[in-house]
Order: structure tokens, then sequence, then C-alpha cells
């Protein structure tokens, strides 16, 4: 809005009939912090949102910048890379830790999945993609099938509730209600099972922006951060205010101007500090411009300490640890 002026005025440029100036949306990185700021109540990105369908509907969207993206989420549904593996007992949840994570930090993501076993005795779980790239581009019917097949899988092996890892994918099941949700950090912070005070270090937190109106989770990171041994100074942007780190709505695909001021004024207000996540997109793409770490690198620290890492520049690397992931899944 601060390129293109007002929502009235971007609004007021679309021609609804042909859909012209429509494509306008995809340079919105869909973060939602228009919609907490509006002195009107109004919700531009959903707005924003709207003007994406429109303009594929309509055929004037471009999304040739888009290719690797789908074609990622196209593979994050393969048989090669998913999983379905039912709860057993009485428990009638699965965890669905998306890709991003289990493509990262595979190892990390294995841990998880035991300690929330510990707290839900036979908890399942479901390894395959959300399709949110589908439905943040404004492919509505490919979304719809995408989803609905994997909505048809987890209720066959028996899901009602889905514990995730992942803010993106927490955001798709949250707001479309097909199943209970929770988040991982949740389910922790509440179980208290953590050993306290393992690590010290001072860092300053980034609150994701699809959980930005989830207070509950905004407390309980803070509570499994400050078990870890971890003290927090906040930066002035955080829970409902938080930014976006810069990859949100693909935008910087279709704008990286934009987002790029998005991610400088999220690392501006870090300083010099680490920066700590519980999102894998978010930490991934934060550690190129400020040293950043997960949540789980705290939680399931390889060795003493908490030491920022670069994301892999080697695309085959997440296929590779997915798959990893799966396997070691499967065998436990």
């Amino acid at each position: 809005m601060e390129r293109h002026k007002s929502p009235g005025v971007i609004a007021a440029s679309v021609d609804l009939a042909t859909g012209s100036g429509a494509e306008i949306a995809f340079g919105c990185n869909l973060c939602g912090l228009c919609t907490v700021l509006c002195p009107k109540g109004l919700s531009p990105s959903a707005m924003f949102r709207e003007l994406r369908v429109l303009a594929v509907e309509k055929g004037v969207a471009d999304l040739s910048p888009y290719r690797g993206l789908l074609a990622y989420e196209d593979m994050g549904r393969w048989n090669l890379f998913t999983l379905f593996l039912p709860p057993q007992k009485a428990c009638n949840a699965v965890f669905f830790p998306g890709c991003a994570l289990p493509g990262s930090r595979p190892r990390q993501t294995l841990a998880l999945f035991r300690l929330l076993r510990q707290i839900l005795p036979g908890l399942g779980a479901a390894v395959s993609c959300c399709f949110k790239p589908s439905l943040d581009l404004g492919l509505v019917s490919r979304f719809d099938q995408r989803y609905g097949h994997l909505k048809d899988r987890l209720r066959e092996c028996g899901a009602r509730e889905v514990v995730t890892a992942c803010p993106s994918c927490h955001r798709v099941f949250a707001d479309l209600g097909d199943f209970g949700v929770k988040t991982a950090w949740e389910a922790l912070a509440e179980a208290g099972t953590l050993e306290p005070e393992r690590l010290s270090a001072r860092v300053t937190i980034h609150d994701p922006c699809p959980l930005r109106h989830e207070q509950g989770v905004h407390q309980a990171v803070r509570r499994l951060a400050a078990a870890a041994g971890l003290s927090e100074t906040p930066m002035q942007s955080r829970g409902e205010h938080t930014l976006c780190c810069g990859q949100g709505g693909a935008a910087h695909l279709a704008s990286p101007e934009t987002a790029g001021r998005f991610t400088r004024r999220r690392t501006e207000e870090a300083g010099k500090r680490l920066i700590l996540t519980y999102c894998a997109g978010c930490a991934d793409h934060l550690s190129s411009h400020a040293p950043t770490v997960h949540l789980l690198d705290a939680l399931f620290p390889p060795t003493a300490g908490l030491r920022p890492r670069r994301a892999s520049r080697v695309p085959l690397a997440s296929y590779a640890n997915r798959l990893r992931f799966k396997r070691w899944l499967a065998n436990l």
C-alpha cells in the first residue's frame, strides 16, 4: 500500500469484468498486518486474496514466477513423499509436520514426534503437503481438489484432530475447520515435560504471521523457550503486530523489492540479537540475513549451545531429508 496508495484506490483500479489490474495483488504478502492496523475495521489482505482468485479466473495472472513453488507442492503429494500412520488405542489425533520442517530438520522433527507420543499415546502421523501455495496463489480449484483428497485420507485413517508444527499448515486446518487443530508447541507447553534450563542464551522471538492472532501459541512458545533456558528481549512488532519475514504469500517471487523491505524491517528490529522463530520457512529465510534458529534447534540441540545455521542452497537436500524422515517414521 505504500507503493500503490490506499486499498480503495487499488480496488477502484481493477476491472472486475476482465481482471485487469488484479495482478497487483500478487505483490502482497497476505500477512494480515493491514487488517490489524486498519482504522476502519476492513481487511485489505482478504481483498488481495480475492483479487488473486479473480486474476486466475480471468486468465491475467502470470504464474510463471511460481513454477518452482508449485512443483514443490506437487512433489508433496506424491506417494514417494507421503505417509499416513493411523492413530492407535483411544487416540484420534495425527501429527502433521508439513514439508519445510522435516525438509530442513528431519532428526529434530522425529524427536518432536517421539516426545509428542509420550504426551499423546497412540498419536498417528501424516506426512503430506497442506497445499497452501495453491490457496495463496488463487488456484482455488486446484486447492479444493488436493485438499479434499488429503481430508479424505486423514479421515480414512481415523484422524479427528491434527497436531501441527508448521504455521501455514495450522492456518489451513484452522480456517477450514474440518478437524480439531492445535500446535505441537501448545501440546508440549501444556504437558510441561521438557527438562528445564539446558541452554543459556538471550534471543528475540519472531512470531510467524499466519499465527499472528494465536495468542495461546505465542505464550506456549515463550514458555518452551524459557524452559530451555532462553531469555527473550521482545521486538516491538510481535504477537498480533508481528511483521512478515518477507516470504508470505509468495510475494517475494513477484515483488522481491517489497518483500525485501519486510525482511529488512524484521532484521532491523532484531538488531544483533539471535532470532528464534517457530516457522521453518521463516527460519531458513531470515538465516540468510541475520543469526536465526528454529524453536526445535533449542528444544533438541544436536550439541551443547545454540548455533545459528544457514539454510541449504541445494534444493535436493530438502527432498532427501523428507524421504529420510518418512523412512524413520515408518520404522518406528
